[in-house]
């Protein structure tokens, strides 16, 4: 049996080396599909991490729509999720966080920064919200 090397896209323990970049609302078109994630986070040019918020006073925020949102995406802009590292989903209330394969997702702290404050300092945030507990790269 030949032995392979692992290539590593993030090193975890130095996040700052890498260049992040969360956008609000951004466009997808695919096969005629007009698609706008709530937010999508990019290290180095990659779209690794896809959110989709649903606005807690609405009658239909709930976690399960946000899923289904996710699951809609990935059936008409499938290129989005070619790189994809993580989903967050959230009702306004609860958040998860899980991958495209994981039909049951984990519960994670709920961020209480708004869309707008993400490009700001990104890097710490997600590595002190999403990576304290749990590393979602393993080797």
């Amino acid at each position: 049996m030949d032995q392979c090397d692992n290539a590593r896209l993030i090193d975890i323990k130095h996040l700052e080396k890498y260049e992040w970049l969360a956008i609000n609302q951004f466009t997808i078109i695919e096969n005629h599909n007009n698609r706008r994630p709530d937010a999508i986070v990019f290290i180095n040019g990659l779209p690794l991490i896809v959110i989709e918020l649903k606005n807690p006073a609405g009658e239909k925020a709930t976690i399960r729509n946000a899923f289904n949102q996710i699951q809609t995406y990935k059936q008409q802009i499938p290129s989005l999720f070619i790189f994809n590292e993580m989903v967050i989903i959230s009702d306004g209330l609860e958040a998860r966080a899980g991958t495209l394969g994981t039909l049951k997702f984990c519960a994670v702290r709920l961020l209480q920064l708004s869309l707008t404050y993400f490009p700001a300092y990104p890097t710490e945030m997600f590595k002190n919200v999403f990576f304290e507990d749990r590393d979602f790269f393993p080797d």
